[in-house]
């Protein structure tokens, strides 16, 4: 297995709950799934959670080497759980073309304490 690329992003949480505040549900509904909705706001305080998946489709642009515009729409780079609780990417469109280009695959980790949430994705090849 080779390394491909690593991105790592950090997001203070205050930042998003601004945001949130202010925008609500159109800033939601342009950054994340429903999944990723539901998911956020089950938690007793989803900022940290839509913090770190925000964090996670950041770092996953930077992983691809091409920022996060280019690595698709924000829609594209889901944050999902396996029956663990692990994190892991689920891409559709032009972020999963990327992947597959690359011939690789991406491992998620994502952290959150306090005033700031974290994301690092590595994107290993075959």
């Amino acid at each position: 297995m080779n390394f491909i690329g690593h991105g790592i992003d950090l997001v203070a949480c205050e930042r998003i709950r601004v945001i949130l505040e202010k925008e609500g549900s159109p800033f939601e509904a342009r950054v994340f799934t429903p999944a990723e909705i539901a998911y956020c706001r089950r938690k007793k305080d989803p900022v940290p959670h839509f913090a770190a998946r925000f964090a996670a489709k950041e770092a996953y642009g930077k992983a691809m080497g091409v920022g996060l515009g280019a690595s698709g729409d924000l829609l594209e780079v889901e944050v999902v759980h396996d029956e663990k609780g692990a994190p892991h990417l689920r891409l559709a469109g032009r972020a999963k073309e990327l992947l597959e280009a690359a011939g690789g695959r991406a491992v998620l980790s994502l952290s959150h304490d306090g005033a700031f949430a974290t994301a690092s994705v590595i994107i290993f090849g075959a």
